[in-house]
């Protein structure tokens, strides 16, 4: 599977998370909020009127409760929508906002992977050019009938200098690899003899 495909799926099942954690969560407290409204407007209603006051309504005391309990359910009511259209614009908002999370968590993971990729495309590159000559020069060097020992020594003494340089490459590599728990030390390089190296061993394989 493609590297973006995997990062953009792992980030949607992220998101998924998030968006059930913060939804959990918007849920615990709507509920929480309208059983704590629910029982004030209960207790409100409960509470008995003054004995003058029920003087005064006399049989229309019975019509008031109704009344008042009508208004309780309206109320109650009221506030299950309310809480409803909340959550819902909670949800979308949500929705956006765990995206966004999940490809920030994501992010330094994926920045890693794609580090490691080009450290290993460059290492290979790296580890196959000294190879590439030494394996040409061979074959060239096999193909001239009249090989004298001379030209044969010279060839083997090549080989050996690609030989140290592919054990240079991988002790690079080793160090690279142990940055973690190591200090990397920085040295002056001549940029002349990398230059003056890199032409005489593309000479020699033309």
């Amino acid at each position: 599977m493609d590297r973006r495909n995997i990062f953009h799926n792992a980030s949607l099942r992220l998101t998924f998370i998030y968006l059930i954690i913060i939804m959990m969560l918007s849920l615990v407290f709507s509920i929480g909020l309208y059983r704590v409204s629910s029982e004030e407007l209960e207790n409100s209603l409960r509470r008995p009127l003054p004995a003058q006051q029920r003087r005064l309504l006399g049989s229309e005391l019975a019509t008031l409760n109704e009344l008042r309990q009508s208004e309780l359910e309206d109320a109650q009511s009221r506030l299950q929508r309310q809480l409803i259209i909340i959550n819902i614009c909670i949800l979308f908002g949500a929705s956006a906002l765990s995206y966004m999370l999940a490809r920030h968590t994501l992010k330094p993971i994926e920045e890693a992977h794609e580090s490691q990729s080009r450290f290993t495309a460059d290492a290979s590159h790296e580890l196959r050019t000294p190879i590439t000559a030494m394996r040409t020069e061979t074959e060239v060097t096999l193909m001239n009938p009249k090989l004298s020992i001379k030209e044969a020594k010279t060839q083997l003494e090549s080989n050996i200098e690609e030989l140290d340089k592919l054990t240079s490459i991988s002790e690079g590599l080793l160090q690279l690899a142990q940055l973690d728990s190591q200090e990397l030390q920085k040295e002056p390089t001549a940029i002349n003899d990398i230059i003056e190296s890199a032409v005489d061993r593309t000479q020699k394989r033309i």
